[in-house]
């Protein structure tokens, strides 16, 4: 409630505005990375202060960790707009805003109907000071045994219902644009190793009928 004294001895408010932006409590924020960084930092706000007027604002932060600034560094099926939630918190003035994001669930990511620049998902929780993950146990798809990546594209097998990725079966992008256009079902090779000596004891059974 506006009015309450923060922690940080100043008023606890709402929210502010910031250039063109108005922010509140669990809105997420482009934060200023400084010197050479190419790339933002990411940060939901956890609280805000204001003292002495609506120009001297803080924020407590909490970060969101890109794959590259985690202790294990990027893996294959970190997609590009993928971060982490963490218990790392911070204070920084408003000034130190550059832009606002969003971070969506995966499956509120994978729903958008235009994907923009600003916005992110996160799957995962990560300890800066353990550099551990939560949950550690995801499924898992394909020959490559990953967890999804939204990056990537992935094919079902309409026998088994598992999805590949079409490389990891060996499959070109024309080969993966007919598959789509095409109104015949797909079929895995495991799935085709296991129809194929069916087939084959059908065939024979046929033959000897015609005997």
């Amino acid at each position: 409630m506006s009015g309450k004294l923060s922690e940080l001895g100043g008023v606890a408010e709402p929210s502010f505005v910031h250039g063109q932006y108005s922010f509140k409590r669990d809105d997420c924020a482009l934060i200023n990375a400084g010197g050479a960084a190419t790339k933002a930092y990411i940060g939901r706000i956890r609280s805000i202060t204001a003292k002495g007027g609506a120009d001297n604002v803080k924020i407590q932060i909490a970060w969101f960790y890109r794959p590259e600034e985690t202790k294990s560094g990027r893996q294959a099926f970190h997609g590009e707009k993928e971060v982490f939630q963490s218990d790392h918190l911070d204070w920084c003035h408003k000034n130190a805003i550059i832009g606002k994001c969003r971070v969506l669930t995966l499956e509120g990511y994978q729903n958008l109907t235009a994907i923009g620049e600003n916005d992110f998902y996160c799957r995962f929780f990560y300890s800066p000071s353990s550099g551990e993950f939560s949950p550690d146990d995801v499924p898992v798809f394909c020959l490559c045994e990953m967890p999804y990546n939204p990056d990537r594209v992935m094919i079902a097998c309409d026998k088994c219902d598992e999805w590949f990725h079409p490389e990891c079966l060996g499959l070109s992008k024309g080969e993966v644009d007919q598959v789509v256009r095409s109104s015949q079902p797909f079929v895995c090779p495991q799935c085709v190793a296991q129809l194929a000596p069916e087939t084959e004891e059908a065939n024979d059974r046929f033959t000897s009928l015609e005997r």
